[in-house]
C-alpha cells in the first residue's frame, strides 16, 4: 500500500451576523476545495487512503433565541453540495441537509437541562452500490447536565432517540 500523503483543503467563507437584544442569526456561505482528502481505505486492508479531490459548497443558517436569562433555543440548518471532482458523483455517506434545533433551561446555576432535535437529509451510497441513497432520519434527545462546585467534576445523563427512530448507515464496502 502507498503511503498517505498530506490533504490540503482551501476554503474560502463569507459571513453576515445580525444580532438583536435578545436574539442573534448568522449566515454563512462557504466554498471548499480538497486535495487528496484521507478516507477510511474501503477496498484495502483497512486503514486510511488518500481519496480523491472534492469539492464542497453550501450554506449555513443559524439562530439564538433568548427568552430570558434561563431559556433559550438555538437552531441551525445547513446545505451543502459535495461532489467528487474526479467524476462529478456527489460524494457518498453525507447528508446534502442538516439541521439541529435545541431547548436549552439553565434551571439553576449548576443545572442545565436540554431537547435537542437533529435532522439529517437523505445521504448516497457509494457509486458501485446499486441500493437507493439512505431515507432521512430525525433524533431526539435530552440531557442533563450538573456542574460540581469541584473544578473539572461534572455530571451527564441522557436518553439519545427519544422517539426510537430508525437510524441506518452505509455500509462499508
Amino acid at each position: 500500500s502507498s503511503p498517505i500523503e498530506a490533504a490540503e483543503i482551501t476554503t474560502v467563507e463569507l459571513g453576515y451576523i445580525l444580532k438583536g437584544s435578545t436574539w442573534e442569526a448568522r449566515t454563512i456561505l462557504f466554498h471548499s476545495d480538497l486535495q487528496g482528502p484521507i478516507l477510511l481505505d474501503e477496498l484495502g486492508a483497512g486503514g486510511f487512503t488518500n481519496g480523491p479531490d472534492a469539492r464542497l459548497r453550501g450554506v449555513e443558517l443559524e439562530y439564538v433565541q433568548r427568552f430570558g436569562p434561563r431559556l433559550k433555543a438555538d437552531a441551525n440548518l445547513s446545505y451543502v453540495d459535495a461532489t467528487n471532482r474526479v467524476t462529478g458523483d456527489d460524494l457518498p455517506g453525507g447528508a446534502s441537509v442538516l439541521g439541529n434545533l435545541a431547548l436549552l433551561w439553565r434551571a439553576t446555576a449548576r443545572w442545565t437541562a436540554a431537547l435537542q432535535l437533529r435532522y439529517v437529509g437523505e445521504r448516497s451510497r457509494a457509486p458501485a452500490d446499486p441500493r437507493p441513497p439512505l431515507d432521512p432520519y430525525s433524533l431526539l434527545d435530552l440531557t442533563l447536565n450538573w456542574r460540581s462546585p469541584a473544578p473539572g467534576l461534572d455530571l451527564h445523563l441522557g436518553v439519545k432517540n427519544l422517539t426510537d427512530s430508525d437510524v441506518r448507515y452505509a455500509d462499508q464496502l
